[in-house]
């Protein structure tokens, strides 16, 4: 979201907090959710989907940024952590 500031002349910035973002990720996976296995309810399955994958990112991101201190090496480090998630490759 921007918003514009009126004394300084200048758009500011408003970043989401963790969760709004583990939500919206969420919320994305559920919609985007196509193929289920044979037999199963497609709503409930990408609930589920969805709900695991969300689950699996925020473990993994709350374990890199107890390991990590410095704000440029957890974000790259998210980065490639994320990527191997949806990849599904292992270490």
């Amino acid at each position: 979201m921007r918003e514009h500031n009126a004394k300084v002349q200048e758009k500011v910035q408003h970043f989401k907090c963790f969760i709004h973002n583990m939500r919206n990720l969420h919320k994305h996976l559920r919609s985007a959710c196509i193929k289920q296995p044979k037999g199963t309810d497609r709503l409930l399955y990408c609930k589920k989907l969805a709900t695991a994958i969300r689950t699996r990112v925020r473990l993994e991101l709350t374990r890199l940024r107890k390991l990590l201190r410095g704000d440029e090496l957890y974000l790259a480090r998210a980065r490639e952590a994320v990527t191997r998630l949806f990849l599904g490759v292992t270490r």
